[in-house]
């Protein structure tokens, strides 16, 4: 009777095994991963010499954190935008780990876009935000708002290189 159940307990055990070792396969693989991407490396304001620069940047920063402030439908600049930030989407202004991060898009552009079927601009991608996620419309690209948030893009990314995508991008 005991060695009816015999079959039915070494399938039993050979799907747990099995199981344990993919499951310890896929944890090698994933720290393996993990480890042969670079670690992003956040800036600190700090570290920018150039006033004008450093001015351009924390307005870049503010443009990002603010931006409904600055462009919603009650903006102190225009109406350009639903009233949504950028950081509704790229989390603590684009600098969280894992929260859709400005880590590459610096380094990212200018890149061919399927979409458009055309070679973009970082300049391009701000203002296909403020067209699409922001179902609004474009902020002038020689502006100074334009310059800041390229700026800031620019800044933001600059310790990462190109052809890299940092753990967490």
């Amino acid at each position: 009777r005991n060695l009816s159940l015999m079959p039915l307990f070494a399938a039993f055990a050979v799907v747990i095994v099995i199981t344990a070792c993919k499951k310890h396969e896929k944890t090698a693989i994933t720290k393996e991963l993990k480890a042969a991407k670079p670690k992003w490396i956040i800036p600190d304001t700090s570290e920018i010499t150039d006033p004008e620069q450093a001015k351009l940047i924390k307005y870049g920063r503010s443009l990002i954190v603010n931006t409904s402030y600055y462009f919603g439908p009650k903006g102190v600049i225009a109406h350009k935008s639903n009233g949504l930030n950028c950081q509704n989407c790229h989390l603590n202004a684009g600098t969280r780990l894992d929260g859709n991060n400005f880590s590459v898009t610096a380094v990212g552009y200018p890149r061919f876009k399927e979409r458009s079927g055309s070679v973009e601009t970082i300049v391009k991608k701000v203002e296909d935000c403020f067209e699409r996620s922001l179902n609004g419309s474009r902020i002038d690209s020689n502006s100074r708002e334009m310059k800041a948030f390229v700026a800031y893009l620019k800044w933001i990314g600059k310790n990462v290189k190109k052809g890299t995508k940092p753990a967490g991008s």
